[in-house]
Order: C-alpha cells, then sequence, then structure tokens
C-alpha cells in the first residue's frame, strides 16, 4: 500500500476535472495544497515494516516527524526515529532521519527510509506541482506549492 493523500485542494477559477481516468486540466496557473494525516503515515509506515516491527505511531511535533515502533528482537525493543521532511527538486518529498534512540536501531531505520523515498512524488499526480513548503501542524502534513496548465 502506499501513502495515502487525504486530500488534494486546487486555488483555480476554471478547473476542468475527468473521473476516468482521473485527471485535472487547467487554463491558468494555480496553488496547490496537498494533506497527509499523520494517521495515514503511520499506517503507510506500518505497511511497509519489515517482519517483527510493529506498533509504528506519528506525532507531529515541532516541525518534525516524532515515529515509535516495536521490534520483536529476542524481547520487545521499542525505537523512536525523530525525522523531518524535505522537497527535492520540487517533486518529491522524503523523509530524513535526524536521531533515533536507541542508536543501534540507526541502520534498520536508515535501511526503511531508503525503502520508502520518496513518501510522495509529484510525478504519479495527474497535476504538473511544484512543491514549494511544507507546514506540519494539528496532526496534518501540508505541503504547499504551484501547478502549471
Amino acid at each position: 500500500m502506499g501513502l495515502i493523500v487525504d486530500l488534494i485542494e486546487i486555488d483555480s477559477t476554471n478547473p476542468k476535472v475527468a473521473v476516468d481516468p482521473f485527471g485535472v486540466e487547467l487554463d491558468e496557473a494555480a496553488k496547490a495544497a496537498i494533506h497527509i494525516a499523520q494517521t495515514s503515515v503511520a499506517q503507510f509506515l506500518e505497511s511497509q515494516a519489515p517482519g517483527g516491527l510493529s506498533g509504528v505511531v506519528v506525532n507531529l511535533v515541532d516541525g518534525q516527524l516524532h515515529i515509535q515502533s516495536t521490534a520483536q528482537v529476542v524481547v520487545p525493543v521499542t525505537a523512536q526515529a525523530l525525522c523531518s521532511l524535505e522537497i527535492v527538486e520540487g517533486k518529491q518529498l522524503k523523509v530524513v532521519l535526524d536521531e533515533v534512540s536507541p542508536t543501534a536501531g540507526r541502520g534498520i531505520v536508515e535501511a526503511q527510509l531508503e525503502r520508502i523515498n520518496p513518501v510522495v512524488d509529484t510525478n504519479d499526480l495527474p497535476l504538473n506541482i511544484e512543491m514549494t513548503h511544507i507546514d506540519l501542524s494539528d496532526g496534518w502534513i501540508s505541503i504547499y506549492g504551484n501547478v502549471s496548465p
């Protein structure tokens, strides 16, 4: 399962929307916002987690993702990762590892991030969106950008 985009907003005066296949056609440039709930991020990470990893919890605090999960080694070990989000070339959103505790889990977390990144790629959307900035607040990741016609 991929990451669920909960809402896409387009600020345009005259969009043309096709249902099957889904597409949006614009006569002029517009602003866009992509919204992803922290619960959607947790579900995505849980679905992508390797065997033995469970209980993924995601909280958005002070502009960062606080991710916690439990790995079943010999005994259950709870790990916490502090991550930030980075826009790459206006088209991709990547999760970047800032800290992990216990530090012995760093390699596992880095390998998992390598597998799931980019978590958003606007090349996969039916719009030509260039991401400009991100806001993390009130349980939502909001990605803002410009849409070309």
